[in-house]
């Protein structure tokens, strides 16, 4: 089950990326008024999506305890 998530995670986090850079660098007329606000909602929800992708990734490699 944790590594599912894992690559759940990790494929969403991918799709992250790409809207953070998306906001980053777009000169669209809706998105300019707001881009510090959503650059920084984008940002910090990228780095959780990594940082759940990790966390699941490595409870799934543990061995059970004896």
């Amino acid at each position: 089950m944790n590594k599912a998530l894992a690559i759940i995670f990790g494929i969403v986090s991918i799709g992250a990326i790409k809207e953070a850079l998306r906001i980053t660098f777009s000169s669209a007329s809706d998105i300019a008024p707001n881009r510090i606000g959503l650059i920084v909602i984008s940002y910090t929800l990228t780095i959780l999506f990594i940082f759940l992708t990790v966390r699941f990734w490595r409870k799934a490699s543990k061995k059970p305890g004896l």
